[in-house]
């Protein structure tokens, strides 16, 4: 059942998976079902097929599908420095711990706001928007 959230933000909160499996698919399914809180705009995923199936679902710029998260934040590395905008909100990383610790800290948050982890996802999400 669809929320209003105009009330509390002016426009959808942009999102990047980092690991497009079946928890990825399962979060990213909640942007399709609340367009106004939030929208997938990039992914990092291995499986081409998945590529496929996301960026067709989330209506995705394909240049904005990577294979692994080392590509992404490189990406939006790259984007922050030549534009000053990060590529997404927020973060949600659906890997094994081992994969999601790969990444330094430092590398995270130049690619969004903040990295977040399985159910935290929403609630970080609101704490973002200061509801």
């Amino acid at each position: 059942m669809p929320h209003d959230f105009a009330n509390f933000v002016s426009e959808p909160v942009t999102l990047a998976i980092i690991g497009c499996s079946q928890r990825g698919r399962r979060y990213a399914a909640f942007a399709l079902q609340e367009p106004t809180f939030c929208k997938v705009v990039a992914i990092a995923e291995p499986h081409l097929k998945t590529h496929q199936v996301m960026t067709e679902a989330h209506s995705m710029d394909k240049t904005l599908v990577f294979e692994s998260y080392e590509h992404l934040l490189k990406a939006s590395a790259d984007t922050l420095q030549a534009t000053g905008k990060r590529l997404a909100d927020a973060v949600i990383i659906t890997v094994d711990a081992h994969v999601a610790c790969q990444g330094s800290e430092e590398q995270t948050r130049t690619f969004a706001n903040g990295a977040l982890q399985l159910p935290l996802v929403l609630a970080a999400l609101v704490r973002r928007l200061s509801l």
